[in-house]
Parts: structure tokens; C-alpha cells; sequence
């Protein structure tokens, strides 16, 4: 058996205590609301990105799971006394400064995440000592499930399960279809389906594609964060028991999504192509859940008859987990009364605040009541007082000392030849605050110092360093005018109004080309156009040479990362022969520097008027591909983005250099171009800088004039603000 019996457990049970008391509560409170109050914007945003993409639905769940772990661990965390851990305040000032770092010049959502959860840490530790921390670290380090990974990070971990998943898909698919008459290859992230056709012979059938949203990286981490709550809430089970739950995470989310592709592709052949798209594409998705749960209920069932634990063990366990805690004296005055104030209200409010009393008396009796609150209270509120006044001195000197090492830092780094970025300062930053945590603890027993139970001067520490801290970070934020949360901005024309005729540039279908929804998800906007202009001029190639434009706006979105076309071909089987950065060569008698302005503009030929151009510097980014089935012949695709009013070459440009801390707006597009019957790279690069130089004006004219922008003459609701 693994678990003591029933009646051992009821024997074992101490009386039900409450968790907190009522001056607990109180404090619990009033801290938790300056806690938010630092890191409000930062909540919001993981709000936001819960609402907004389905990934990260299950951020709101996170914090209910750490609830439920402390309540179901109650009786543990008040057998071991609370006591004060000095060292833990140097952990929660690292984190308070860590989000400052997140905020600027980091502007990281992982790193003011992370810093939040550090801070909670060393705010735990700090009240709650290294007794109840053995306990309670897996609540709050439970919450970096609610942090969202950078989706840079993110992306890139999808493509490649997104490939790997294809793989594994293909060969189960070559294994059942020995019995349903299906066989399949891969290329990339496209599966080719075949079945048995007239003759004989293998025919063809559509290829299913295997997309982002099954490359089971959603399924990876909510099973992740399933899979470690299940784990560590059932309290009879061992760490080593825990570990391999934990660990199977990554492959029941593997396997089951696995065996969602297999399914959808199987159906989608032998049934109805509509099986593998829409809705019935999602539903057969969320069946799946199905499978894992009962794989992980499998596991946990093995887990538990593995190994027979000895009864008297397992008694004796119990009791050491549930020994009644030992009186421990507080480090200063803590317990609240309120005897005055219900004597006040009991006693005097009948015969002076009756029916249909006046305002005054009234305002007489809430008077007495808090005259008699404090009165009753003076050595606990002189204890907060006096916390709360070294609370703002240690924040003080923490700041002004971590600035110290900010600039030390940073002046090492540049010293070394190494790039002065967030990241690298942070991990200077966090190297010289662990080693200044783990000096602090020897002598934090060497100073003697109180180490009694939380009392009113210690919760006033806290609060005099959460309060000065969210007076320093917002009053920060709003001298410097930095916009946390950017606005969307609308772009001025739909994309669809690119006129169809430039030059000897024709685009001669009847409509704009859609994605499905699945596409379009992985895409992440439905604001783009996808057309194929032939080349009508002169010349041998006249009718049979084209450029592919691909165009995609984003704004409002949470997170930035822009979309690049590798991803795209690589997924669907093409060989990647090699990327760079080039230069194009961007002129015509329609573009003009205007001297007044100090910027480039093009002037139409019809009656409209003229364009900004951010820079007539043009660098783009080039990715270079293979199709397998044609060897020797590479193509080229030409990208580079316009954000905020400026060209950039690559996405990481866009990341780090597009986005002032202090624009309100921010939105960024995509221009990508494919040359197509080209002989040679060269005359592709030619055909691409022709094109461009016409099509520019037009994709300028229809994203946000930036200039506007910054005037407050777009968009329209901030000119009407004004």
C-alpha cells in the first residue's frame, strides 16, 4: 500500500485551524494590493494574451492551481512556524528591479514575468522562512506557467516540433495503411497521401500540411502544467513519482498529437476532405484531450501500485508532515484589536446614530470608532510605521546600489567587445545578486538577527517597499511618458486598393486570394494580400516572368514578431540554400526629398497626394530555397519590413530597434517579393528593385503615415482627442 490508512489519517488530523487569521488577512490584503499595484500592467497584458491567443488560454487557471495546492497543504504549512528570513528582502528587491529592467531598456515580457515571480519569492521567504519554503516554493514557482515564453522562442520551438511531428505522422500513417490501402511520404511539414488507383498504381491525393497549431506546442505546454500540478498536488506520492509524471508531459503530448494528425489525415482521405479543416478540424483536436488525460490517470494508477510502502513508515511520515508547530515569540507587536471599535459601534451607535440621524452624527460615531482603533492599536501601528519607514530607506539604497551595478555592469560588458543588451545586462545582474543571496544567508545568523514571527514592523518593511516601489516604477513611467501597452493603429487603405497596372507590372486575376482560417491563424492577421503581377514590357520573357507580392499588416498585437517566409517554405518541403541581407536599389523621377520635412517623398501621377518614405536606403532580408523535385534550381525571396515609420531588414531589427518606449501606437508590415522565371538570381534582384520602385508609393500610401502620427492627425480618435 502507498498511503496510510484512512483512520490513520483522521487520527492524524490536527484540529481545523484557519490559514490565515484575521490579522492575516488584513495584511495579506493590503500587501497583495500594493503587489498588483507594481506589476498591474504586466497582468493585464498576460490577460490579454490569455483572451487573445488560444496557446495561452490556460494562464488564468494557473493561479487557481497554486490556491489549491496551499489550501490542500494547510495542515503541513501550519505545522511549521512562520518565521522571519531576512535574506528573502534581497530577493524581492532584485525582482522589483528586474521588472524595472523588463520595462526599459529590456522591454521583455519574460523578463518583467520572471521578475514578478522572484519578487513573490523573496516576499514569501522573507515572512514565511525556509521552513514553510519547503512547501511553499512549488506554488509560486508553479506560476511561471502563466508567464508567456517570448514569442520569438516560441515560434521556433513550434517549427521544429511542427517538422518532427510530421515525421512521426507519416510513419504511423505508413503502418496502419498497410491495412486501410494508404501510404504517405513527408517533404517539410507536408504530408503526400496515396491510395490505390485504377491500374493498380498509387494516385495522389491533396497533401495535408502539417500547420503550427498541430505541432502540438499548444498541447506541450498545457499538458506541461497539467501534468506538474497533478503531480505535486496529490500528497501521498514521492518526489521520485512526481518526477516521472513530469517528465511524461513532453511525450504523451508528443504521442497524442501525433495521433491527432494521423486521425485527421486518415479521415480527411477516407472520408471527407472537410474533416480535415474548420471546425471539424478543431473538434477532432480537443477530442484528443480524451486519450491524455486517461494516459496520465494510467500512469499515476502505475505509479501508486509500483511500490509497497512499510505501514509503520508511512505512519511515522505522517506524523513528522503534521507535528503541531512549536509557540514561537513575534519579531515585534502584531495582533490587532478591535474590541474598541465594536464597542463603539455595539455601544454608542443605538443611542447616537439611530433611525434618520443626521449626517453629523453620523460622522461623530465613524470618528469614535477609528479613536478607539487607534487607541487600541498604538504599539502595533508605531511598529508599522517605523517597518514602514525602513521599507522605503532599503528600497532607496537597493536602487541606488543596483544602478551602481546596472552601469558596473554595463561597463564590463563594453570593455569585453560584448553587446550592451537587456539580456546580457540581466545575466551580470542576476550572476553578482546570487552570489550576493547566498553570502547574505551565513551572515544573516552571524548579525543575529530577529528571526521571531512576522509582526507588524516586518509587514511594514514590506509594505514600505512595495508602496515605494510602485510610487518610483509608475511615477517613472509616467515622467518619461513610456506607453507600456501600445494602441493600434488602422491602416489607412485596405490592402486590396494596390492599384493592378504599375508600369509593365500587370496582376490579372478576378479577386484577392484568401487562406482558410487555419492559415490565417498561423499567419497571425487578416489584413494582407498575396497577388502575382506579370511582367507585360518587352523582351523574351514578356507574359512568363512575375513577382509574387506577399503584404501583411499587424497592430495591436501583444506581442511583436514578425512572420518570415522561411518558416513557410521550409514547412512545406522546400531546402533551404542559404539567407542574407542585400541592398536595393529604390529610385525613380516619382520620389523627391523635401527640404522642409527632411524626408523622402513620392508624388503620384493621379491627384493624391504625396507619400512619405522613411529612407530611400532600402536593406532586405533574401532567403534562397530548393524545391527537391527540381534540383539545381534555387529561388530567391526578397523581405524586409516597414514599422513605426522606418525600414528594417530583419525581424530581430524589428524587436529591438523598431518600437520608442514612448510611441502610444505601434504596428508593423511585412513586403515580401518573389521573382519567378528568372534565369538568374541577379536578374531576379533587378526585376525585384523595378518593381519596387513603382509598387512602394502605394503600399506607403496605404500603411499609417507615421509623421501623422506622431502629429496626432491619425488615427482619427486621436485627433478627435485633441
Amino acid at each position: 500500500m502507498t498511503t496510510a490508512s484512512p483512520s490513520l489519517r483522521r487520527e492524524l488530523e490536527p484540529e481545523n485551524v484557519p490559514l490565515l487569521s484575521r490579522e492575516g488577512w488584513v495584511w495579506t490584503v493590503a500587501i497583495g494590493a500594493l503587489f498588483a499595484l507594481i506589476y498591474y500592467s504586466f497582468l493585464i497584458r498576460m490577460g490579454r494574451v490569455a483572451w487573445e491567443n488560444t496557446d495561452w488560454s490556460h494562464i488564468p487557471l494557473i493561479p487557481v492551481f497554486s490556491l489549491i495546492f496551499v489550501v490542500q497543504r494547510k495542515k503541513e504549512i501550519l505545522a511549521c512556524p512562520a518565521r522571519i528570513f531576512w535574506p528573502g528582502l534581497l530577493l524581492l528587491l532584485g525582482g522589483i528591479f528586474g521588472f524595472a529592467l523588463g520595462i526599459y531598456p529590456g522591454r521583455n515580457d519574460m523578463i518583467q514575468g520572471y521578475s514578478m515571480i522572484l519578487a513573490l519569492f523573496g516576499l514569501v521567504l522573507f515572512l514565511q522562512g525556509p521552513g514553510r519554503m519547503k512547501i511553499l516554493w512549488f506554488p509560486v514557482l508553479y506560476l511561471v506557467f502563466a508567464v508567456a515564453i517570448s514569442q520569438r522562442y516560441w515560434e521556433m520551438i513550434a517549427f521544429e516540433m511542427q517538422l518532427l511531428a510530421a515525421v512521426i505522422a507519416t510513419g504511423v500513417i505508413q503502418i496502419i495503411g498497410l491495412v486501410i490501402d494508404l501510404d504517405a511520404t513527408v517533404t517539410g511539414a507536408r504530408i503526400d497521401l496515396y491510395v490505390t488507383g485504377a491500374g493498380g498504381l498509387p494516385e495522389r491525393q491533396n497533401p495535408f500540411m502539417v500547420e503550427e497549431a498541430c505541432s502540438g506546442l499548444r498541447m506541450l505546454m498545457t499538458f506541461l502544467a497539467l501534468g506538474v500540478a497533478i503531480a505535486f498536488v496529490s500528497t501521498h506520492r514521492r518526489w521520485w513519482q512526481r518526477l516521472i509524471i513530469v517528465a511524461s508531459t513532453v511525450p504523451v503530448a508528443m504521442l497524442v498529437n501525433v495521433l491527432r494528425v494521423v486521425v485527421i489525415a486518415v479521415l480527411s482521405t477516407k472520408v471527407s476532405e472537410e474533416l480535415g479543416r474548420g471546425d471539424a478540424h478543431i473538434a477532432i483536436g480537443m477530442t484528443m484531450l480524451i486519450p491524455a488525460a486517461l494516459i496520465f490517470l494510467l500512469l499515476g494508477w502505475v505509479l501508486d501500485k509500483l511500490v509497497i510502502y512499510d505501514p509503520a513508515q508511512e505512519r511515522a511520515r505522517l506524523r513528522r508532515r503534521q507535528a503541531p508547530a512549536q509557540p514561537l515569540e513575534p519579531a515585534s507587536p502584531s495582533r490587532l484589536s478591535l474590541d474598541g471599535l465594536k464597542s463603539a459601534w455595539s455601544g454608542e451607535q443605538p443611542r447616537d446614530v439611530g433611525a434618520g440621524q443626521s449626517l453629523p452624527g453620523l460622522l461623530r460615531a465613524c470618528g469614535r470608532s477609528i479613536a478607539c482603533l487607534l487607541r487600541d492599536n498604538r504599539e502595533v501601528l508605531k511598529a508599522a510605521f517605523a517597518g514602514l519607514r525602513i521599507g522605503v530607506a532599503l528600497l532607496l539604497v537597493g536602487a541606488a546600489g543596483a544602478f551602481g551595478l546596472y552601469l558596473l555592469v554595463s561597463e564590463m560588458l563594453a570593455a569585453l567587445g560584448q553587446p550592451v543588451n537587456a539580456i546580457r545586462i540581466g545575466a551580470g545582474l542576476a550572476l553578482i545578486g546570487g552570489a550576493g543571496f547566498a553570502a547574505a544567508i551565513p551572515l544573516h545568523w552571524r548579525l543575529n538577527l530577529p528571526t521571531g514571527r512576522p509582526g507588524a514592523r516586518e509587514l511594514g518593511i514590506v509594505c514600505g517597499v512595495l508602496l515605494a516601489a510602485a510610487v518610483g516604477l509608475n511615477g517613472a513611467v509616467q515622467a518619461m511618458q513610456l506607453a507600456l501597452d501600445k494602441k493600434p493603429v488602422p491602416i489607412r487603405r485596405p490592402l486590396d486598393s494596390l492599384p493592378r497596372q504599375v508600369g509593365p507590372w500587370s496582376w490579372e486575376a478576378e479577386r484577392d486570394e484568401r487562406l482558410g482560417r487555419e492559415m490565417e491563424q498561423q499567419l497571425g492577421t487578416q489584413q494582407y494580400i498575396m497577388r502575382q503581377y506579370i511582367y507585360r514590357g518587352d523582351g523574351d520573357g514578356h507574359g512568363s516572368q512575375g513577382i509574387l507580392l506577399h503584404v501583411t499588416y499587424y497592430t495591436g498585437s501583444v506581442s511583436v514578431v514578425p512572420h518570415v517566409p522561411e518558416r513557410c517554405f521550409v514547412g512545406g518541403g522546400f531546402r533551404p540554400v542559404g539567407r542574407g541581407v542585400v541592398g536595393l536599389s529604390v529610385e525613380g523621377d516619382q520620389y523627391a526629398y523635401n527640404e522642409d520635412s527632411g524626408t523622402w517623398e513620392a508624388v503620384f501621377d493621379e491627384d493624391r497626394d504625396a507619400v512619405t518614405i522613411p529612407s530611400m536606403d532600402m536593406r532586405a532580408s533574401v532567403f534562397r530555397f530548393e524545391d527537391p523535385d527540381f534540383r539545381g534550381q534555387v529561388q530567391s525571396v526578397f523581405y524586409f519590413f516597414a514599422a513605426n515609420g522606418r525600414f528594417f531588414a530583419t525581424p530581430d531589427q524589428v524587436r529591438a530597434e523598431a518600437f520608442n518606449p514612448r510611441d502610444r501606437y505601434s504596428y508593423h508590415a511585412k513586403i515580401e517579393m518573389m521573382p519567378l522565371g528568372f534565369s538568374s538570381e541577379s536578374e531576379g534582384r533587378e526585376a525585384v528593385e523595378d518593381f519596387l520602385s513603382r509598387m512602394l508609393p502605394h503600399v506607403m500610401a496605404a500603411l499609417p503615415d507615421w509623421e501623422a502620427v506622431k502629429r496626432g492627425e491619425w488615427p482619427p480618435e486621436a485627433q478627435e482627442a485633441r
